[in-house]
C-alpha cells in the first residue's frame, strides 16, 4: 500500500538525462543535554537496559538509542540485520523508562503510557485483540504501539510509573504502585491468579495492604518490591526462585522469606532461576539457582551471598560480579566469556578485579546474556564478554567475539549500520538494461474475491520521465514513469526492488507496494508481483490475471478491482482484512488496504472491515460522496467531492488534526502515525508523526501531482520530473545502486 509502510528512505532525484537532488531531510538525531561527538551522538546514558541480544540506552534528553538483534523488528526497522552500534530509535518520541525483553521492547513515555514494538508472540505487545503463541502465525510491529490502558474504579486514572520485560511478558506499575502484567502465562508469571496468557494489562493480585515501588521481569518469574522494603515473587519456582522456602509454582505473589531486620532496596540483574537482592545496609542477599562455587548453592530463601559490600549485582549462570561499595568492580567463577574483564578467560574461586579504565567509575551494571554492559558516573556505557549480535554496541564489525576488557560504547567506522552524510547533489543515471538475475513467476493459486484504490487523477504534463504513479515501500521505492515503464531502487533484501525481467516490454497503469514486496497492474488489466512472498501475498488469485482496473497493497494482504466492480482480496488474514463483508463485493468503485484493515467505496459511502484496535474501520456516520479513500497503519482517510478530507482511527500521534482550513484537495495519503494531502494548486501538506522529518513538507512547492505517505518516510512526485523525498536516509532512499528501469 502506498499510503503506509515506506520504511526509512530519504532521497531527491530528477528521473531524465540527469538527477539532482531536490530536497535533502538530514537524519534526526535525538538531541542531548550533554556535549556530543560523531562517535557519541547522544552525548551520553542516564540509563541502560539489555535482554537477550539487544541493549537500550537513553540520553538525559529521553531519546533512545539500541544495539544488538533486530530479529523481530526491536529497533524499529523492517530489516533483520544485527546492528553492533547504537541506533537512534523513533528519534520522534521520548521515554522515560526503556526495558527491551526476549522479542520485544517496551518504554515507557512521561504521560504514564506504555508502548511496544517486536513481537507480538503471546499477546506481549499489550495492545489487545487476538492471542498469539509459537505455533501461529504471530504479528512483528515496528512502530511504537500503546499498550491497552487498563479500566480500575478504585484508580480511574490509571497511569503507569515503572516497566519490567523478561521472555514474552511485560509488567508496569501504576503510580499509586499496584502492578499489571500481560504476555505469556504458563507458570503464572502474569500473577492473576490464572495460567491463561493475556494480551492486554490484567491485574496483578496485591497482597492485602501492600503496594510496589519496583517489579522485575527476566524469565517465567515475576518479583516486586513493596514500600516498605520486602520482596514479592510470582510464577516459576523450580529452583526456588520465589523465596518462600518451598518449590511450588504461584499464580499470585508470595512473600519472600525475609531475614530477620532487613530491607531490601533494589534487584540485581539475574538470570533464570537466580534472585539476588541488595540491603539498605549493601548486603547481598540470594536464593535459587546459585551455582558460583564456593558460595551459596540453590537456597529457597535468601541468604548472605558474601561479606563484601555491594550497590550492584550481576549473575549469568556460573559467574557473579559486583560493584562494591569502594566502587570496585569484581567477579567470580566462570570466565570462559571474558565476564571478568580482566583481559584473561581464566576462571577463579575467588573474586578478581574487573580492569576498569583509568579515571573511571561504574555505577550501575546490567545483564545482557553473555555480555555484562556497565554505566558509568558520567553516563558512558562499557560492555565485554560474548558479542553474539551486536548487544555489546562496540562496533566489531563482525559477531561471535568475545572481548574481555570493558570496551566503550560508541559509533565508529566499523558499525554495521553507517550515518549517511546528506550530498549537496547525486546524479545517478538510470539503467535501461534488463535485469539478468532477478526471478519472476507468477503464480496463480487460490481464488479468493475481494478490492484496491483508482489512480490519482491531478493534471499531467506529458513528460515520459515524469512520474504517474508512485509507491513507498518498507525500504525501496516502486515509480511508474508517464510512459509506462517502472523505476525502483532501495534494500533489495527480498529481490523488491529489482524488476524482474520477465516484465521486459510490459507497459503498466498503477504500482503498489507492501513491506518488502510490490505489485504493479499491467495496461493489459494483469496484475504483477514479486518480492517476500511471506503471507502468500504473490500468490495471485486467478480473477486478476485480466480485466483489473486498480489494485492496493497493506502490510501482508493485497486488493483488487475488476472492471466490473468486483472485488478481489488475499494474503494476509489475521484480522480479517481479506474477509469482505457481502455488501463489499460488488458495486465497488475504489479500495485502500492497510496494515491489517481494508476499505473500499460503494455509491460514495465508505465499507470497512479488519483489524480495529483504533476505530480505523468506524466510519464515522453520514460520510458519503467519498471519491478517494486512504488506509494507514491504524488510522483512515477519505476525500469527498467538495475537496475535503475526513479522518478516523488513530489520533494520538495527530494524523488526523488537518490544517485548519485546507480545501481543494485531490489526493490524500495515510502513512504510519502521520498524512498527507495534495492540493488543486500543486501544494502539498502532511501532518502528525514526523519521524526523521517525513512529515515536514519543504517551502515552495507548489507544482507537484503525485504523493505518497510511507513508514518513516514520505515521497513528492513533482510535474518537472524530480521526485522529494523526505525521511531516515538509512535504508534505501538515497540512491546506493543504479535504479532499475523496465526498458
Amino acid at each position: 500500500m502506498r499510503t503506509m509502510l515506506g520504511l526509512l528512505i530519504m532521497i531527491a532525484l530528477i528521473l531524465g538525462s540527469a538527477m539532482t537532488v531536490a530536497q535533502i531531510s538530514t537524519y534526526a538525531q535525538a538531541n542531548s543535554s550533554q556535549p556530543r561527538s560523531p562517535s557519541m551522538p547522544w552525548g551520553s546514558f542516564s540509563s541502560i537496559n539489555g535482554f537477550t541480544g539487544i541493549t537500550c540506552g537513553l540520553n538525559p534528553s529521553n531519546k533512545l538509542y539500541c544495539w544488538g538483534k533486530n530479529d523481530f523488528k526491536q529497533l524499529g526497522t523492517i530489516w533483520n540485520n544485527f546492528y553492533d552500534g547504537p541506533m537512534a530509535v523513533f528519534a520522534d518520541h521520548t521515554f522515560t523508562q526503556v526495558s527491551p525483553g526476549s522479542t520485544h521492547i517496551c518504554a515507557l513515555k512521561s504521560d504514564g503510557v506504555v508502548y511496544c514494538w517486536g513481537s507480538n508472540l503471546y499477546g506481549v505487545l499489550g495492545s489487545g485483540g487476538l492471542l498469539y503463541d509459537s505455533s501461529m502465525l504471530y504479528p512483528v510491529v515496528f512502530e511504537p504501539t500503546s499498550v491497552q490502558m487498563p479500566i480500575s474504579i478504585e484508580d480511574p486514572d490509571i497511569k503507569f510509573a515503572k516497566i519490567s520485560s523478561g521472555y514474552a511478558i511485560s509488567c508496569a506499575l501504576t503510580t499509586t504502585g499496584n502492578a499489571y502484567c500481560w504476555g505469556r502465562n504458563d507458570y503464572g508469571q502474569l500473577g492473576n491468579g490464572t495460567t491463561s496468557d493475556a494480551s492486554a494489562p490484567v491485574a496483578v493480585t496485591m497482597p492485602t495492604g501492600v503496594t510496589f515501588s519496583e517489579i522485575y521481569v527476566y524469565h517465567r518469574t515475576t518479583c516486586a518490591l513493596s514500600t516498605t522494603g520486602n520482596a514479592y515473587c510470582w510464577g516459576w519456582n523450580h529452583a526456588g526462585q520465589l523465596g518462600d522456602g518451598t518449590t511450588n509454582d504461584s499464580t499470585i505473589p508470595v512473600a519472600v522469606n525475609m531475614p530477620t531486620g532487613v530491607i531490601f532496596t533494589k534487584q540485581g540483574s539475574v538470570t533464570n532461576g537466580t534472585q539476588c537482592w541488595i540491603s539498605t545496609t549493601y548486603t547481598p542477599y540470594c536464593w535459587g539457582s546459585v551455582a558460583i562455587d564456593g558460595y551459596l548453592t540453590t537456597p529457597t530463601i535468601p541468604s548472605v551471598l558474601t561479606a563484601i559490600s555491594v550497590t550492584d549485582i550481576f549473575q549469568d549462570g556460573s559467574t557473579m560480579c559486583w560493584i562494591t561499595v569502594a566502587t570496585n568492580m569484581q567477579c567470580v567463577g566462570d570466565n570462559n566469556l571474558g565476564l571478568f574483564g580482566n583481559g584473561t578467560f581464566d576462571s577463579w574461586h575467588e573474586p578478581r578485579n574487573v580492569s576498569i579504565p583509568s579515571g573511571v567509575t561504574f555505577t550501575r551494571i546490567n545483564h545482557t546474556p553473555l555480555g555484562i554492559c556497565a554505566l558509568s558516573s558520567t553516563g558512558n556505557a562499557y560492555c565485554w564478554g560474548w558479542d553474539t549480535h551486536g548487544q555489546l554496541g562496540i562496533c566489531s564489525g563482525t559477531h561471535e567475539e568475545k572481548f574481555n576488557t570493558p570496551q566503550l560504547v560508541q559509533v565508529s567506522g566499523s558499525c554495521m549500520i553507517k550515518t549517511l552524510t546528506p550530498t549537496a547533489s547525486i546524479t545517478p543515471t538510470p539503467s535501461i538494461t534488463p535485469d539478468t538475475t532477478a526471478t519472476f513467476t507468477p503464480t496463480t493459486i487460490p481464488t479468493n474475491t475481494r478490492s484496491s484504490s483508482p489512480v490519482a487523477t491531478a493534471t499531467l504534463v506529458p513528460n515520459p520521465h515524469m512520474l504517474k504513479d508512485i509507491a513507498v515501500g518498507a525500504s525501496f521505492t516502486l515509480g511508474l514513469l508517464q510512459n509506462g515503464t517502472l523505476v525502483t531502487w532501495g534494500i533489495n533484501n527480498s529481490n523488491q526492488a529489482t524488476i524482474p525481467r520477465q516484465l521486459s516490454g510490459q507497459l503498466f497503469q498503477q504500482v503498489e507496494t507492501g513491506s518488502n514486496w510490490a505489485l504493479a497492474l499491467g495496461t493489459n488489466g494483469r496484475v504483477y508481483g514479486w518480492g517476500s512472498n511471506d503471507f502468500n501475498q504473490l500468490n495471485l488469485p486467478s480473477a486478476v490475471q485480466s480485466n483489473i482496473t486498480a489494485i492496493s497493497a497493506g502490510f501482508g494482504h493485497a486488493m483488487a478491482l475488476t472492471t466490473s466492480g468486483n472485488l478481489v482480496i488475499w494474503g494476509r488474514n489475521d484480522f480479517r482484512q481479506i474477509d469482505a463483508p457481502l455488501n463489499a463485493q460488488t458495486g465497488i468503485s475504489a479500495v485502500a488496504a492497510g496494515h491489517s484493515h481494508s476499505l473500499a467505496i460503494k455509491n460514495g459511502s465508505v465499507i470497512a472491515w479488519g483489524r480495529d484496535t483504533s476505530n480505523q474501520i468506524k466510519v464515522p456516520r453520514g460520510l458519503a460522496n467519498v471519491t478517494k479513500i486512504a488506509a494507514g497503519f491504524d488510522h483512515s482517510l477519505a476525500l469527498t467531492q467538495d475537496g475535503t478530507i475526513t479522518c478516523w482511527g488513530n489520533r494520538k500521534d495527530g494524523q488526523c488534526n488537518m490544517p485548519r482550513g485546507l480545501k481543494n484537495v485531490v489526493d490524500i495519503s495515510a502513512g504510519v502515525g502521520y498524512s498527507m494531502a495534495l492540493t488543486s494548486d500543486g501544494t502539498v501538506h502532511a501532518w502528525g508523526r514526523n519521524t526523521f522529518g517525513k512529515a515536514r513538507i519543504p517551502r515552495g512547492i507548489t507544482n507537484a501531482i503525485r504523493i505518497a505517505a510511507g513508514y518513516t518516510n514520505s515521497v513528492i512526485g513533482l510535474n518537472d520530473g524530480r521526485i522529494i523525498a523526505l525521511g531516515d536516509a538509512r535504508h534505501g532512499a538515497i540512491i546506493t545502486r543504479t535504479p532499475t528501469v523496465t526498458p
